[in-house]
């Protein structure tokens, strides 16, 4: 929304009697940070709505000038992107829309946003346990898909996407320490539990060493397999919110390092290329550390 209105002062300021360069820039940065935000955070409809317009916008700068009937399209359009935000449907017609596709933008429903289903990964060589958790965690909302080969399981996770992953230790394909060391290694922010009844000390060292989120000791109480599973799922999304919110701040000031320099503003580049540095620093301890 800051930069929405950012982009529609400057649009005014154009209307006002303004110079085209002297606003441009300012409209172009917000546009291209508005739809890079939108598609870090999954919004595709105000991602294409605003690609639309900064398209429609970098074709009038070769003419050095914004006529008011562009001023007052962009001015709608910075309308119908609050809208969207708000998760309303807007039919709004760009400029720049082909001929042949449907001059509409969107919202894919007006329904209130719910938390989206939390997918787990179940992995037991025991049908019956397996038939049992997955019980458990649908019965509370989860989305679970269930093996009885690890290596399956592992196989799976890229299509699947799971947010958290259950599984035995002492299973005759792969172990559970095996499973948790390959996983680690590939989805390093994927939670992995241990449910089993034969878990020693020095195979618990070695888990913890390895990043296991939680251990369950069979015999379990269903309120801790729920009340687990739906804490090493709110993490996972925690830390894939962390490391999207990191993520949009380097797009957003990657393309600003010539624009600070021209501009004078060294200092102010070299304190946002540090404070970005120390961000990332610090998203790899954790990761580290987790």
């Amino acid at each position: 929304n800051e930069l929405l209105d950012q982009s529609e002062k400057s649009l005014l300021a154009l209307d006002a009697g303004s110079t085209f360069f002297a606003e441009y820039d300012a409209i172009f940065r917000a546009f291209h940070s508005i739809k890079g935000a939108a598609g870090m955070m999954e919004m595709t409809v105000l991602q294409e709505h605003m690609h639309k317009l900064e398209n429609l916008l970098v074709e009038q700068k070769p003419k050095q000038v914004l006529e008011k009937s562009y001023v007052d399209h962009f001015l709608k359009g910075i309308d119908a992107g609050r809208r969207l935000l708000e998760g309303d449907v807007v039919d709004f017609k760009h400029l720049n829309e082909k001929p042949t596709m449907k001059a509409v933008v969107a919202a894919p429903s007006v329904t209130p946003k719910t938390e989206p289903k939390a997918r787990a990964i179940v992995i037991d060589d025991d049908a019956a346990l397996i038939e049992l958790l997955q019980e458990i965690l649908q019965a509370r909302g989860f989305e679970v898909a269930s093996y009885t080969s690890p290596l399956q399981a592992i196989n799976d996770v890229a299509t699947f996407k799971p947010e958290v992953v259950l599984t035995d230790i002492q299973m005759p394909e792969m172990n559970g320490l095996d499973v948790l060391k390959t996983l680690k290694e590939k989805h390093p922010d994927l939670p992995v539990v241990f449910v089993s009844g034969h878990a020693d000390k020095d195979v618990l060292l070695e888990a913890i060493n390895n990043g296991v989120y939680a251990v369950l000791e069979k015999p379990f109480h269903k309120k801790d397999v729920v009340e687990i599973a739906r804490n090493a799922v709110e993490r996972f999304r925690l830390v894939h919110l962390v490391n999207s919110s990191i993520n949009l701040l380097i797009y957003q000031f990657a393309d600003l390092d010539d624009f600070l320099v021209s501009q004078g503003k060294t200092d102010v580049k070299n304190a946002i290329d540090s404070e970005i540095k120390k961000l990332i620093e610090q998203r790899r301890r954790l990761k580290k550390i987790a």
